[in-house]
């Protein structure tokens, strides 16, 4: 068995980063599909509202807009909470051993 006993903070942020920048970019999209979707169905029912018009207007910007807002925050917070995810495993691991792991060739 061989122990994990220190993460690299800044390796652990970037991998977190791209992972939940992948996650942000595909909830963008389906966020943006089902905000599409909803607000072109309630636009035909006579419903107005200004929230629900602004989205409408928008029309397929909102396609390219959700999915590069959502990749950029999720890329920022996934970062930062990978870093301190890393940093407070190494405080713990550090007093603790760290966690044992098994590898094979």
């Amino acid at each position: 068995m061989l122990k994990l006993k220190r993460i690299g903070v800044l390796s652990a942020a970037r991998i977190g980063s791209i992972l939940l920048a992948i996650y942000g970019f595909v909830m963008g999209i389906m966020v943006a599909i089902t905000l599409m979707i909803t607000s072109s169905s309630l636009t035909q029912e006579g419903v107005t509202n200004s929230e629900l018009m602004m989205f409408t207007q928008l029309g397929n910007w909102v396609l390219v807009l959700f999915p590069l807002m959502y990749l950029i925050l999720f890329a920022i917070f996934g970062f930062i909470l990978s870093a301190i995810g890393s940093w407070i495993y190494n405080i713990v691991a550090s007093k603790t051993g760290g966690v044992e792991i098994e590898l094979s060739k």
